[in-house]
């Protein structure tokens, strides 16, 4: 290889070199917005940056206004996020402004965006409050999963929809379609339940008494409803016996003694069925004809003696239909008590009455 050769080999290689370096500078520094303009640096915290890097763009407003410098893991497990921003618009960074990451596109890199704040400034190296967002990954997996259904409905819908394509399904439905069309015939054209409810006018009638006859009976069963509600209502409440004996502690004493007289109710008739009593005889046999037989001779005698004494028939009858004989009676008593020989022979009566009777209870001892 010659002198000039040689010559050219190495300028042919130092300009490649260059131009290898010259591009690289060019993609450097085209993705570093900003590169040599001023910047004041801040920091906020993120729980996950969601594929933000170091160089990602810082935006405001839509504008990009500065870069990402570095991100770092801190002791307390939240991502530290160290970025510039133009200091012609760090004016903007106020109090109330906030941090959040968002994206170029669907598809694009992941940068920064800072809000306006309204109030007091935000000295460099300050940290702004971070606001944490849903990630794009999450979108598409979401997407994903509707994709997934998306696809499972139209196999299920075309499983379903096969069948359609069946020439026999096809037979089925026109042999269906014209059964349906036979019956809606004898229906409209014969003489069946069916054509007079639909053409009998007084058939239609009937049916429709029918109905307002159930709605009546609905109705009264709806009125009986709410009156055994307000019967369950008062008993509920009332201090009726009903009402005690279901909710009132005394209602089991009074089941109890109602049991108790029933029990003894049961067992005195047991023994009027079974004992041969006064009872028993009167019921079961034929003493209770006799003694119905002699209560009614009493009283018809006691009517016939009641209407002869009303007619003052007899002493009863004269004393209490003669006046005269009540007062010649009183005279005959004044002249008794009067008279003191009938007054000694009365009590002699009455006195030898009395020691006869002695004598006689003696006697009998």
């Amino acid at each position: 290889m010659t002198t000039g050769s040689r010559i050219e080999l190495k300028v042919g290689l130092f300009v490649f070199i260059a131009i290898l370096i010259g591009s690289i500078l060019v993609f450097t520094i085209g993705s570093q917005n900003n590169l040599f303009i001023a910047q004041t640096k801040y920091e906020t915290l993120f729980t996950d940056v969601v594929g933000l890097r170091a160089g990602s763009p810082v935006r405001m407003a839509g504008m990009n206004v500065g870069t990402v410098t570095d991100i770092d893991i801190g002791d307390e497990g939240k991502i530290h996020v160290i970025f510039g921003v133009r200091e012609d618009k760090t004016r903007f960074i106020r109090e109330g402004s906030v941090v959040s990451i968002g994206s170029k596109g669907m598809l694009g890199d992941q940068l920064l965006e800072i809000t306006v704040g309204r109030g007091k400034p935000i000295p460099p190296n300050g940290r702004i409050m971070s606001v944490e967002t849903t990630a794009l990954s999450h979108y598409m997996k979401q997407a994903g999963r509707l994709l997934s259904a998306a696809e499972s409905t139209a196999d299920n819908i075309l499983t379903g929809t096969e069948a359609l394509g069946d020439p026999q399904f096809g037979e089925d439905i026109r042999k269906a379609a014209s059964d349906v069309s036979t019956v809606l015939s004898e229906i409209a054209e014969g003489d069946g339940l069916l054509n007079r409810l639909i053409m009998d006018a007084r058939l239609a009638r009937s049916v429709e008494e029918t109905v307002r006859n159930l709605q009546a009976t609905s109705e009264r069963l709806s009125g009986v409803s709410e009156n055994v509600q307000a019967i369950t209502r008062q008993i509920r409440n009332g201090k009726g016996l009903v009402s005690k004996i279901l909710y009132d502690p005394e209602g089991s004493r009074i089941i109890d003694e109602l049991a108790s007289a029933t029990s003894e109710v049961s067992t005195m008739l047991d023994e009027i069925r079974h004992n041969d009593s006064t009872v028993h005889r009167l019921l079961y046999t034929d003493d209770a004809t006799d003694l119905l037989a002699n209560l009614t001779q009493i009283s018809e005698d006691l009517k016939a003696v009641s209407n002869d004494i009303r007619r003052g028939r007899g002493t009863l009858g004269g004393l209490l239909s003669d006046p005269s004989l009540y007062e010649d009676l009183k005279r005959l008593v004044g002249n008794l008590q009067r008279n003191e020989i009938l007054r000694a022979l009365v009590r002699y009566s009455i006195k030898k009455d009395e020691t006869q009777s002695r004598t006689e209870v003696e006697t009998s001892r």
